[in-house]
């Protein structure tokens, strides 16, 4: 339950101090007198995202601090389980910065937003009049439903194998359609695999075949130029070989008496050796073994086929269109892979599948069994809001499919009339009765599944006399089992209270402030009067609220 709650620096509230207690308290005041400001201000150290202009003075930060009384209702293990010091009495804190940052703390140990959210919805249970309009849902009903059953560890554990079998059915689908897409376009890529395989390309090829043709073509007058040249220099009569032995013997001969004639001669025989190698080498290309014509066709069509490709796919040699080939086998293993992939997916799907049924069968049962007793609670309960022809009926329908909650569908039929047909409530409950509705729902709730607190916002819309006294009598039985408080605008409430806080406006020469104040005795009588019948309550008024007041006392 809530101890305490400190506001300083939020909207209007400058520095707030409010102390609460356990049964029913009630927070009344005039229209904009800052109510949904407190309720604002607790959502913050509850896990809600803040927006910097809530800050009255920018320059200052903001601080709301709660301290929750948490002993009994099992909450240890979320605090082990978040490594957070356990303590009965725990504080909440929530800091914005003149940054525009947020800080969140739990007993002074940072904490995340979501770990702020996730302990503050064990602790308090906001009820406005939205959720009261919520109450239509199918989802909704159905959580109600669960949490009348108690079965909140069963739905957790539903909720996890749910999440786990959406993304595997999502990542199935991902698998199927790419394989769908990849079949499309298999016999494609095999076939161009296929023919670079069979083509046993070696790089350099196209290159080294051309220079093989380009010989081959002119294999004739290449023949002709060799024949000519070896036959000049060594194998005619008078060739050059021997007519330069003619001259260096002549010149060696004359060189004994003109010495400038045997250095010539020196000169020609390193010549002639040259020329011989060279003859050597001519010799040897002449005589070395020629392509057979024959392989011309074959070696062309090579060419041709290298060629064909290269265009066909874009390459600029051999190396491109192997790596095109290396590319083309990777992605047909792939395709393997993701088969592969696909059948593991397909049997954790099963298993996840077969666990989830199992599961929404067990949710099946608790709802089933309790279904009847929450129809009956629920309808005795608006009978005593003024209903006392009203049928109420859940029905539980089948879906074809698992979903988000299990495998059905809740449906709360109600008929506020004695010979009509119940319906769905969106189609017969007026807003007034849909509030007695959820309200009785979270009576019968709360006598089964004890949360520490719980804040009614205004849901008594469209209730008033008679109504309006039973409202405030259930209200305070809640709170006889968990803390309540009730914001409210009718006067049969807020004298159920055992404690009573007025909320109202003040303003000096430069700004306006929030107050709340604690009523005591003739003050909240006073006030109750004021409910009844204006700023300045009659004697009669002032009497009635008397009456509330000891009338609730007596009805305790």
């Amino acid at each position: 339950m809530i101890r305490s709650l400190d506001i300083r620096n939020y909207v209007l509230i400058e520095n707030l101090h409010l102390g609460f207690g356990p049964g029913l308290s009630v927070i009344t005041g005039e229209t904009g007198a800052g109510k949904s400001i407190l309720l604002g201000a607790l959502s913050l150290i509850l896990g809600q995202r803040a927006s910097f202009e809530v800050m009255r003075d920018p320059g200052t930060k903001c601080v709301i601090e709660g301290t929750f009384g948490i002993a009994g209702y099992g909450l240890e293990a979320f605090f082990e389980a978040n490594g957070l010091d356990y303590a009965e009495e725990t504080i909440l804190r929530r800091e914005i910065l003149p940054s525009g940052k947020s800080r969140a703390f739990i007993n002074d140990s940072p904490v995340t937003l979501q770990q702020m959210k996730d302990l503050g919805e064990q602790l308090v249970d906001i009820h406005s009049q939205h959720r009261t309009l919520a109450l239509n849902a199918a989802d909704v009903q159905l959580t109600l439903l669960d949490e009348y059953a108690g079965q909140e560890d069963l739905v957790q554990g539903y909720a996890q194998t749910w999440e786990r079998y959406r993304k595997l059915t999502g990542n199935l689908e991902l698998l199927r359609q790419e394989e769908i897409r990849f079949a499309q376009e298999r016999d494609y890529h095999q076939f161009l695999f296929d023919e670079l395989q069979s083509a046993a390309l070696q790089e350099g090829e196209s290159e080294e075949l051309g220079h093989e043709l380009a010989r081959m073509r002119h294999a004739e007058s290449l023949q002709q130029a060799l024949f000519f040249s070896v036959n000049a220099l060594v194998e005619a009569d008078g060739n050059i070989d021997q007519q330069l032995r003619d001259v260096i013997h002549r010149l060696n001969e004359a060189g004994k008496h003109l010495p400038d004639a045997g250095e010539l001669a020196g000169r020609l025989e390193s010549l002639r050796i040259e020329a011989r190698d060279a003859s050597d080498e001519l010799v040897r290309l002449r005589d070395m073994a020629w392509p057979d014509p024959s392989l011309l066709a074959g070696y062309e069509e090579r060419l041709d086929l290298i060629y064909r490709l290269l265009r066909k796919h874009g390459a600029a040699d051999e190396h491109a269109l192997l790596e095109l080939m290396e590319n083309l086998g990777r992605l047909l293993a792939e395709g393997s892979d993701r088969q592969q992939e696909m059948r593991l997916l397909e049997k954790e799907l099963k298993q996840t599948e077969e666990l989830l049924l199992l599961q929404a069968d067990g949710l099946h049962k608790g709802r089933e069994a309790h279904q009847a007793e929450l129809s009956a609670h629920l309808l005795s309960i608006i009978q005593r809001l003024g209903m006392p022809e009203a049928s109420f009926e859940i029905k539980l329908e089948a879906l074809d499919h698992p979903g988000p909650q299990g495998t059905e569908r809740a449906r709360f039929l109600f008929n506020a009339n004695r010979g009509g047909k119940a319906a769905e409530l969106s189609h017969v409950a007026s807003g007034g009765e849909r509030s007695r509705l959820m309200l009785a729902i979270k009576s019968c709730i709360t006598q089964r599944n004890v949360l520490p607190t719980i804040i009614f916002d205004e849901i008594d819309t469209g209730v008033s006399g008679e109504m309006a006294q039973k409202t405030g009598q259930i209200m305070a039985e809640m709170g006889q089992r968990l803390q309540v408080i009730a914001i409210t605008h009718l006067p049969q409430i807020a004298a159920r209270g055992e404690k009573h806080y007025l909320v109202f406006k003040e303003t000096d020469e430069q700004s306006t402030y929030t107050r709340v104040h604690a009523l005591q005795s003739e003050d909240r009588t006073l006030e109750i009067a004021r409910m009844l019948s204006g700023d300045r309550p009659s004697d009669a008024a002032l009497q009635t609220a008397r009456e509330l007041m000891v009338g609730s006392r007596t009805t305790k």
